[in-house]
């Protein structure tokens, strides 16, 4: 976090880490909206900059034809090429010295389990280290519906729990240094509309859903914690 030189608004870095396909910029999109709901009828606007909010609104139009088509492809939504800075500002309509600024860095979320990394990985990991938020990304079908024995041995490799738990930990280092600065890590369990009774429907699994983000990012909470 840090003061912006050009106009003393407050700027901060959010970390977004997740495999692919788990939704890491539908998760996005899904903030900036319900961020612009909760603010509504408020002096306070959130907004993206014009190259985030072009992406932003091409991705929302891709997602809401095929809604309406019937015919839904979630692997297609979830290829990020390469790096993509995602920009937000907060602003005070009466204000406009006022505000705060962020940035999420997008990435190809198959780099985690590559062993020879690409060369903007760095440039990944050093966004992260700078990040006084960290948002791990978590697919509840993976983690909720591993009944079988075979697929559970595998659960760990398919979500990338060794990966995510060594960049928390490069996070976490890094914060430990920056003193002055705040440390939030959030898990953010995605697609976990089934699970819980809030959409409507008469199902409550959410303590289950919250043991199973135990279970298996266990050892990344006590990394964070330490």
């Amino acid at each position: 976090m840090s003061e912006e030189a050009t106009n003393g608004k407050a700027h901060i870095d959010i970390g977004l880490l997740g495999p692919r396909g788990v939704g890491k910029t539908s998760l996005v999109v899904a903030m900036m909206d319900a961020g612009a709901k909760s603010l509504a009828g408020t002096p306070v606007t959130v907004a993206a900059s014009p190259r985030s909010a072009a992406r932003i609104n091409k991705f929302k139009a891709q997602l809401r034809s095929w809604v309406r088509s019937g015919e839904f492809r979630s692997p297609a939504l979830a290829g990020t090429p390469g790096l993509d800075r995602l920009e937000f500002e907060l602003s005070v309509d009466r204000d406009p010295s006022i505000g705060v600024s962020f940035e999420i860095m997008d990435y190809p979320g198959g780099w985690l389990g590559l062993s020879e990394k690409p060369k903007d990985y760095d440039e990944f990991l050093r966004h992260v280290e700078q990040s006084a938020i960290l948002l791990v990304v978590i697919d509840s079908t993976y983690i909720m519906e591993a009944s079988e024995l075979w697929v559970r041995e595998g659960l760990d490799e398919a979500i990338q729990i060794v990966p995510v738990e060594s960049v928390v930990r490069t996070w976490a280092k890094s914060r430990i240094r920056q003193t002055d600065e705040p440390a939030v890590l959030m898990f953010v369990p995605v697609k976990c509309e089934t699970y819980l009774p809030d959409n409507g429907g008469r199902l409550d699994f959410a303590e289950k859903l919250f043991d199973q983000v135990n279970e298996y990012y266990g050892e990344a909470i006590e990394i964070a914690e330490a």
